[in-house]
């Protein structure tokens, strides 16, 4: 009876807690697993761009059973994630006949990298991750099923992570085996496109890549001629991008593409002209603004001659004048500066002028206003009143203050990361003194950035990536924005765009591509050299060297020669200051007898060929003729008597005496008037010996001009 009764009551406690387990596992509990779903050989996209590479779903019993089944599993993913919601996925009794929308039977399922047949049921377990997918060739079914060996890494910023790539196969006797996957490339998915980094993996599936920017990106592989289910690894890149020179990578660009030039063409509709004439500014400004050392590229005089011509019959023509196309005169006026003409006097003609003459800003691209605003900076030129600030209130017309990006026009509305940077370079000056500029300067960066993938190529979405990272390239340097963000732009730039003999569109030499390509490299090497900016091209000064000049009074007429001279031999004037020093034109000097006092000598250098006119001022100093110590005597009570030879004219004389040989710590006294030549000096220390020195002055205009000191006499102090 006992024994009946313990088994009936063992049995009742094990009813009791398989009923409470299940009511448990049904009504309260949940599992979390990771779901990747692909949709013909790319990752799906869901609810607010989220791409389905191992997201977390909250796995239910949704039919009460007391487990957690797979299809449970992708019902509650779809709930979560797909547009219309759960109803995106469908089972027709053990059969999946819908995923993500696609109604098909040519679907597959994996489990932790193992595949499942009929998930109607199947249990899944916390922590599983699985993948279901459309097959992309739905006939034969060949998609490879793959996976790296890692799903989830931590990287630094500019670190390499090694990755290796197994795909997943049958035997002879149909038992799954997994693979290495070689010459598969790898990648990084962006919304719901996979961008490949030239990145293919080896024999035994390892393959390397690298991150720059902090965040979190999806890991993926393709392979040329095969059908791959995506691999997904969730990689962080923490940290900064690290600091690396390409200052030898973007030298040896600049030579290829500098020695290519000869093959870049500017088309416009009815005619082609060379990089030499009216219309090819920006490859003539590319070439001009390019460093050798410290100085700009060699250039051709018969190429500048040629573009000048070029630009004078194009006024002649009025194919240049007020009423041309704004990009036209903007562009001439920036080339023009660089290549030290004045634009807003040239040809008799004020370009700069142009630019805010008969000009309506209405249903205007911003192109107009930005580059008219670099170009007035690119020599400080003078614009009329309000000009500047005109332009800057147009400008926020044509950007998104949803995004911050500016548009091209109201007829191509759309966020451009080219058109942004270009306004960042056209901002920069006035973000500081500007509220509206601050405003743009501000949102349009940070658009800019937004649009950065892992290596920092802001192009991934561009016709023309190439131009469009110059473009970053351009701004940041122009903002004075450096470090290991900017070096990986270059990188990017030279490893994917630069060919034999400049940049490509789409793996050909393109010449757009090429000039613009250019003019980035340019500036990165400016500013890696410290040098001016890209578009600030006021020429340089012509260093005038020349020293004042200081000489002694003279009873008679004395000359000197300034010896001035500026480089390329620019031709020089002189101008002085007073009448009674004079200077001719080869800049000898003549100075009048018994003159005391300063002259200012202005000295002016004619415009160069490199070299833009300048002044520089020279001072002439005419001291009093000194005078000679005569004696220094001990007398009586610690004190000396210092005598010296008088000098008519001047005003007074000042005695300088010190312990120290070389006058260290010496006092000063000063002596009114020329004919006193005796000064008495008291309370000096006795047995000590002191120097002795005097020197004259003569006050001219309230100044005092000084003689050289005289000779020294010492004496010990004994009384």
């Amino acid at each position: 009876m006992k024994k009946r009764l313990l088994s009936l009551l063992l049995a009742l406690t094990m009813a009791l807690s398989l009923a409470t387990t299940g009511a448990w596992a049904a009504d309260q509990d949940s599992i979390r697993v990771t779901v990747t779903i692909a949709n013909q050989g790319a990752i799906a996209v869901g609810k607010n761009n989220t791409l389905m590479a191992r997201v977390p779903v909250t796995v239910t019993d949704r039919n009460g059973d007391g487990k957690f089944t797979y299809d449970e599993a992708m019902t509650a993913a779809h709930k979560a994630y797909y547009e219309k919601g759960e109803a995106g996925f469908a089972m027709k009794g053990n059969s999946c006949e819908m995923l993500w929308g696609n109604e098909t039977t040519s679907l597959g399922f994996y489990r932790n990298n193992t595949m499942t047949g009929y998930i109607n049921g199947e249990s899944v377990e916390d922590n599983d991750d699985l993948t279901a997918f459309v097959y992309q060739d739905q006939k034969n079914w060949s998609d490879q099923y793959c996976f790296f060996d890692q799903t989830t890494v931590t990287v630094k910023s500019g670190e390499s992570l090694t990755i290796n790539l197994k795909g997943v196969g049958f035997d002879e006797n149909w038992n799954t085996v997994s693979s290495p996957v070689k010459q598969a490339g790898l990648g990084v998915y962006y919304g719901g496109t996979f961008r490949t980094r030239n990145v293919s993996t080896d024999a035994n599936g390892n393959g390397t890549i690298s991150f720059y920017k902090a965040g979190t990106y999806v890991l993926s592989a393709k392979k040329d001629g095969a059908y791959l289910i995506p691999p997904v690894c969730i990689v962080t890149v923490t940290g900064q991008a690290p600091p690396v020179s390409q200052t030898k990578e973007v030298t040896n660009a600049i030579s290829t593409c500098v020695n290519g030039y000869q093959s870049i063409k500017y088309t416009k509709p009815t005619y082609e002209e060379t990089t030499c004439s009216f219309g090819s500014e920006w490859v003539m400004l590319a070439r001009l603004r390019a460093l050798k050392g410290n100085e700009g590229w060699t250039r051709k005089s018969a190429d500048i001659s040629h573009y000048l011509t070029s630009v004078k019959a194009a006024m002649k023509s009025k194919k240049l004048s007020k009423d041309a196309k704004i990009n036209d005169i903007e562009r001439v006026i920036i080339t023009l500066t660089a290549l030290g003409y004045d634009a807003s006097n040239f040809n008799g003609q004020n370009l700069t002028a142009w630019l805010y003459q008969n000009q309506k800003w209405d249903n205007y691209s911003p192109n107009l206003m930005i580059w008219s605003l670099i170009a007035l900076d690119s020599g400080n030129y003078t614009a009329a009143k309000g000009y500047r600030e005109g332009l800057i209130a147009q400008l926020v017309k044509y950007q998104h203050t949803s995004t911050g990006g500016f548009f091209f026009s109201t007829a191509w509305p759309a966020d451009d990361v080219d058109m942004t940077a270009m306004a960042m370079i056209a901002l920069a000056p006035y973000k500081n003194s500007n509220a509206k500029a601050k405003k743009m300067y501000n949102a349009g960066w940070k658009f800019i950035q937004s649009k950065a993938d892992d290596q920092y190529n802001y192009g991934g979405d561009s016709y023309d990536p190439c131009s469009t990272n110059a473009y970053v390239v351009i701004a940041k340097c122009a903002t004075g924005q450096t470090g290991g963000d900017l070096d990986a732009t270059v990188a990017w730039m030279l490893k994917n765009y630069l060919g034999k003999k400049g940049f490509n569109l789409n793996g050909e030499y393109n010449g757009m591509s090429t000039y613009q390509g250019l003019l980035a490299m340019d500036a990165y090497q400016r500013a890696s050299a410290g040098a001016t900016k890209l578009f600030d091209v006021k020429w340089p000064a012509n260093p005038i060297t020349v020293k004042n000049v200081t000489k002694t009074t003279s009873t008679k007429a004395q000359t000197v020669k300034l010896g001035a001279k500026a480089k390329e031999s620019a031709k020089l004037s002189y101008k002085s200051s007073s009448k009674s020093v004079k200077v001719d034109k080869n800049g000898k000097v003549t100075i009048a007898k018994n003159f005391v006092g300063k002259a200012t000598i202005t000295i002016t250098s004619k415009a160069t060929k490199n070299y833009k006119a300048t002044t520089k001022k020279v001072t002439v100093t005419v001291n009093p003729a000194g005078t000679k110590l005569t004696s220094v005597k001990n007398y009586k009570g610690k004190k000396l008597k210092a005598s010296w030879k008088k000098n008519t004219k001047v005003t007074g004389y000042q005695v300088q005496y010190s312990t120290s040989s070389k006058f260290k710590s010496a006092k000063t006294v000063t002596v009114k008037g020329c004919k006193n030549t005796r000064k008495n000096i008291y309370q000096l220390a006795k047995k000590k010996k002191y120097y002795v020195r005097v020197r004259t002055y003569k006050t001219v205009s309230k100044v005092n001009y000084y003689s050289g000191w005289s000779n020294v006499k010492s004496i010990t102090i004994k009384k």
